[in-house]
């Protein structure tokens, strides 16, 4: 009889807990809350266009450099000089062809004087004084003096042309800044080489652009983002801080996410990239950034820091 009574009591003992674990999800589902945001993503601050690479416009070696990381720069300001003695030494030469052709075209203009007067002195001379073939002969040769200095005004153009493809060949060894920006990076060293073959960066500009965010949106949340929508972003080191962003664009084309080291990111996870406009000025580019986007109908995010 107690053997029945206990297993009757186990019975029942293993029918609550069956009973328990069944009710359990439900309960955890009932009381759960929907989350507030439509989409969450991970990205990084940049800046609108990128970072500019100032690449080494000619070959060889890195003569002088005139400006250091953290330097606040002007469009065409002059940044570094690579070494230039060749293209000096063409450009003289040029120079030297076209002193050369600037003597010989004053030469032929006054030939072609001396010829014109000489024809329009025979000219007033009667027939009786002069023969034909002299009238003839000084005509020739005024025609000849103007066909000379039309050859030679010529060889003056083509050496100008010359002086100016040197002097811009010169020009090709300064380096200067493509825009208005800061100075983020300097690779280049005075003494070493420089290359186009296998492209030297010489230096990192950020342009005076507004930041934005870069943000990987997961296939998930695609149809629940679009352009105007405001989000909050808050540095992954820092959640803390928050900052006020709004999507700007989205693109039209899936691709792979960016390698990670997380084990718990599923790295075949199509994503599509996310801009974000950014109201943070200071903010240092390549910092990463965790992003949660609003729904449509919520109102702007408030921005605040810890």
């Amino acid at each position: 009889m107690k053997n029945v009574l206990r297993l009757c009591l186990l019975a029942m003992s293993l029918a609550l807990s069956l009973s328990g674990c069944d009710d359990t999800p439900l309960a955890a589902a009932a009381t759960a809350t929907p989350s507030p945001w439509a989409a969450v993503a991970k990205g990084y601050i940049s800046i609108e266009g990128g970072l500019i690479s100032i690449d080494a416009p000619r070959p060889g070696i890195i003569k002088e450099i005139l400006v250091e990381e953290g330097a606040v720069v002007k469009r065409g300001q002059l940044l570094a000089r690579i070494e230039d003695n060749e293209a000096l030494d063409a450009l003289n030469i040029k120079v030297k062809q076209q002193i050369e052709a600037v003597r010989d075209l004053e030469w032929a203009q006054q030939k072609l004087i001396i010829a014109t007067r000489e024809f329009n002195r025979l000219a007033k001379l009667n027939t009786t004084v002069i023969s034909e073939q002299q009238h003839d002969n000084a005509a020739d040769q005024m025609a000849l003096q103007q066909r000379e200095l039309a050859m030679k005004k010529a060889t003056l153009e083509t050496a100008n042309a010359g002086v100016k493809a040197a002097e811009l060949e010169v020009e090709k060894y300064l380096v200067v800044a493509p825009a208005d920006g800061r100075i983020v990076k300097r690779d280049a060293k005075p003494g070493e080489g420089a290359s186009t073959l296998n492209v030297t960066r010489l230096f990192m500009l950020a342009p005076n652009a507004p930041r934005i965010v870069r943000a990987e949106l997961e296939d998930v949340f695609v149809n629940a983002v679009q352009p105007g929508q405001h989000a909050e972003v808050t540095l992954e080191n820092n959640d803390k801080r928050i900052y006020k962003a709004q999507v700007l664009r989205l693109s039209e084309v899936f691709g792979a996410r960016q390698p990670t080291d997380d084990p718990n990111v599923n790295q075949d996870t199509r994503v599509i990239e996310c801009v974000l406009t950014l109201d943070a000025p200071q903010i240092r580019i390549g910092q990463r950034v965790l992003v949660r986007i609003l729904p449509a109908d919520k109102p702007d995010a408030t921005a605040r820091e810890g």
